[in-house]
């Protein structure tokens, strides 16, 4: 073989490759496209099932999972914190980066302005009592991320859904 005679074929192995993935890709997308247009026939939703992704128990006994709250600050406007999981009666569970900022120091005037409400038909509000951070919480590298949130007054929690 020559180095002036033509090679035998018009693509190179690169140019080969990059056709093959791209082809794949389209395949790909299509059987997605198809597997996805089968769901919408074939799955029937209701209105609201698309957006409701709480799991709920028994409606008569104590629910199989935390109910999720909101912690915030009762000024005006509303300045929403983070969220929390009821996981007792009087307890929340918490990132440790939100139980802290309660008792920051500059923070201090707003300490009895913070609140818990849980629940969705029916909210129940609650001041914080205390806030207890993880022990080993840092907060610049966030490790033991995890504190708690003590209610004053308690929260049903059969109640909550």
């Amino acid at each position: 073989m020559n180095v002036n005679d033509p090679p035998n074929s018009k693509f190179t192995r690169g140019e080969k490759c990059i056709f093959f993935h791209i082809v794949l890709v389209f395949v790909a997308i299509l059987i997605m496209l198809i597997i996805f247009i089968i769901h919408l026939y074939v799955v029937q939703h209701t209105e609201n099932s698309t957006v409701n992704t709480r799991r709920s128990g028994n409606k008569d006994n104590i629910q199989d999972y935390p109910s999720i709250g909101v912690v915030y600050v009762d000024i005006t406007p509303i300045v929403t914190i983070c969220n929390s999981l009821l996981i007792r009666t009087k307890w929340s569970i918490s990132p440790a980066n939100c139980v802290v900022t309660r008792t920051h120091p500059e923070l201090a005037f707003m300490l009895m302005k913070w609140r818990i409400d849980y629940g969705q038909d029916t909210i129940y509000t609650t001041n914080i009592k205390r806030s207890v951070p993880h022990p080993h919480f840092d907060k610049d590298t966030f490790s033991n991320n995890i504190g708690l949130f003590e209610h004053v007054d308690t929260i049903p929690l059969q109640h909550l859904g």
